[in-house]
């Protein structure tokens, strides 16, 4: 049985978990960064910047 202390932080959790699954669902929408066409990881972390700024500003 859990406590009312952790039960009340269950929600907070869940809308965070909730935030990042669409986060990451945004971004897959880019084939390029789902499929990860780049080799380079300062490459990869470019486009993920652009596509994350992409987000924000749409």
């Amino acid at each position: 049985m859990l406590s009312r202390k952790l039960d009340a932080t269950l929600p907070s959790r869940y809308k965070w978990r909730h935030r990042v699954e669409n986060l990451f669902q945004r971004i897959k929408e880019n084939r390029r960064l789902a499929m990860r066409y780049e080799k380079l990881d300062s490459t990869f972390a470019g486009f993920l910047a652009l596509a994350l700024l992409k987000l924000e500003v749409c």
